[in-house]
C-alpha cells in the first residue's frame, strides 16, 4: 500500500487503477457523500430519458446512448487537437 496526500491509503488492483480503502481526514465521509449525491444527480435525468426512450422501443434507448457517446467522442478529440494545435 501506498499513501498519498488527500487521499489516505490506497491500494492497486490487477489494472493498476487506486482504490480508496481508508479515509483517515475528518471530511473524508463528506468527499464520499458529496461524490455519491454528484453521481446520483447526474444519473438520475440520463435513466429517466434512457427508461422514457425505452418505452417507446428499446433500439430508440441505444442509438440515443450511441449518438451521445459519439457526441462526447467528437468533443473530446476536438479538445484534444485544440490542445496539440496550441501546444506548437
Amino acid at each position: 500500500m501506498a499513501d498519498r496526500p488527500g487521499l489516505g491509503k490506497t491500494e492497486n488492483d490487477v489494472g493498476g487503477h487506486p482504490h480508496l480503502i481508508n479515509v483517515e481526514s475528518p471530511r473524508g465521509a463528506s468527499a464520499i457523500g458529496l461524490y455519491n449525491f454528484v453521481h446520483g444527480v447526474v444519473y438520475l435525468p440520463a435513466s429517466v430519458i434512457a427508461g422514457l426512450l425505452w418505452a417507446l422501443h428499446p433500439t430508440y434507448a441505444f442509438g440515443f446512448a450511441a449518438a451521445v457517446t459519439v457526441a462526447a467522442m467528437s468533443v473530446f478529440v476536438h479538445g484534444l487537437s485544440r490542445r496539440n494545435l496550441s501546444a506548437r
